[in-house]
């Protein structure tokens, strides 16, 4: 999902998989998406009393997983030049034959 959830009482929302939960002391939630415009991965933050999270606390969580989603698109062209099949960037750009 693309939206930070928001989720005091994880055994009566439908979105959580209540077996994973069970056994666990987890009673609260907020998961925020990392990766725009596409997700590639989830920050969670949890807690073991049933809590509304205030919109501070939201926010931040928010800003968190923003950054790591920064973080994780700047490794992106890194990765991709040192696949060996990479073409060099100047040699993209100018149309050259691979």
């Amino acid at each position: 999902n693309d939206e930070t959830a928001v989720i005091p009482a994880i055994e009566f929302d439908p979105r959580v998989p209540i077996e994973a939960y069970r056994t666990t002391s987890m009673r609260s939630l907020v998961m925020v998406p990392i990766g725009s415009p596409e997700p590639i991965a989830a920050l969670g933050a949890y807690w073991c009393t049933s809590v509304i999270p205030d919109d501070m606390t939201v926010y931040r969580l928010e800003m968190l997983a923003r950054q790591a989603g920064a973080a994780l698109a700047s490794l992106h062209p890194r990765a991709q030049a040192r696949r060996p099949d990479a073409v060099p960037p100047s040699d993209r750009e100018a149309g050259r034959p691979t």
